[in-house]
């Protein structure tokens, strides 16, 4: 069956999120609002909508999209080209009185449709694109979660993983969590490059930066 509300699921997880976010019921209240308000709009009710008739498992519902827009196609090449080369060859066998019967089309609805069709798959592909960004209140309530803890405490154990490996940072030591990875200071050398507007050689001074190597059960858990 399909969802016929499809952001009910993401307008739920957000919604839960809110209280990470706002420490007020004033602030809370008119994110809710804004939530509500971009959450209604066509474009992307439609495009969600289009995702969830792609992944249903009867062709009918799945593929009425594909077939219209191939429908719009042929119509089109009929209307241009088609017709035309059928008109000359009833007049090569003297069947010129066929042609009155050739049936035509309303090319400027055609072109419409095929155009929204368009527009309604390139919505979709920018939604399956999207990816969702993981915030520092978000880490906090799912530390709290996962270990049933407050959310303060989630906090302040989250700051003080961050403060930890930060002060290690600064001093060039590593940080190594097997089975994640390791943080690590690395030094870059002076060297030479270029303005990307001028062209013009400029020197670039040495410089220290934070790597991150994923340890094999990351790597894992993302393949």
């Amino acid at each position: 069956m399909i969802n016929l509300n499809p952001m009910a699921g993401i307008a739920k997880e957000l919604m839960n999120g809110l209280d990470g976010l706002f420490t007020s019921d004033e602030e809370r209240a008119k994110a809710e609002l804004s939530l509500n308000h971009q959450l209604q709009q066509p474009h992307i009710l439609q495009a969600l909508a289009n995702i969830e008739e792609a992944r249903h498992p009867s062709v009918f519902v799945s593929g009425w999209r594909p077939a219209l827009g191939w429908l719009c196609v042929f119509i089109l090449a009929w209307t241009w080209v088609m017709r035309d080369l059928v008109i000359i060859g009833l007049m090569f066998v003297d069947k010129s009185e066929v042609v009155q019967q050739l049936p035509t089309a309303d090319t400027s609805t055609v072109i419409t449709l095929l155009l929204c069709l368009l527009a309604a798959k390139n919505e979709t592909r920018k939604t399956k694109r999207s990816v969702y960004t993981m915030r520092k209140p978000d880490l906090v309530n799912v530390i709290a979660d996962e270990a049933d803890i407050s959310k303060d405490k989630a906090a302040l154990a989250l700051n003080a993983i961050l403060e930890a490996i930060t002060s290690a940072m600064k001093s060039a030591d590593s940080v190594n969590l097997i089975g994640f990875g390791t943080f690590e200071q690395r030094s870059r050398a002076a060297r030479t490059g270029k303005n990307p507007q001028t062209g013009e050689t400029i020197h670039i001074k040495a410089s220290k930066t934070v790597a991150f190597k994923p340890g094999k059960a990351l790597k894992q858990a993302v393949n």
